[in-house]
């Protein structure tokens, strides 16, 4: 199991979220994100593939995230959880989206 989280996410205990007392496998940005890739491809099943001209949109629901991310690099400032999801679920929704869409080309 350690393995796989490698592979999905680093799982740092005071980025991950807690149910209960139980600490959630993923971090909170990893959570967000994933769960906006779920709603992206529901998203896509349900209404289709839209039109090229909403790249831009897609783009845009992903730089939240970006810019959390880098100022906390830059800045050396501390997201919070509820920022980390926040940012994390539009993020998801634009890749899953966006890469849908170029791969139609």
């Amino acid at each position: 199991m350690k393995k796989a989280n490698l592979v999905l996410c680093h799982s740092h205990a005071s980025r991950c979220l807690y149910i209960r007392g139980y600490k959630f496998p993923l971090c909170a940005r990893c959570t967000g994100i994933y769960l906006g890739l779920l709603s992206g491809l529901l998203i896509e099943l349900f209404f289709g593939l839209f039109p090229m001209k909403y790249l831009i949109l897609y783009a845009v629901l992903i730089i939240p995230t970006t810019i959390d991310g880098i100022t906390q690099l830059i800045l050396e400032r501390e997201s919070t959880n509820y920022l980390r999801i926040v940012t994390g679920y539009p993020a998801g929704i634009g890749i899953i989206l966006f890469l849908r869409t170029i791969s139609q080309i």
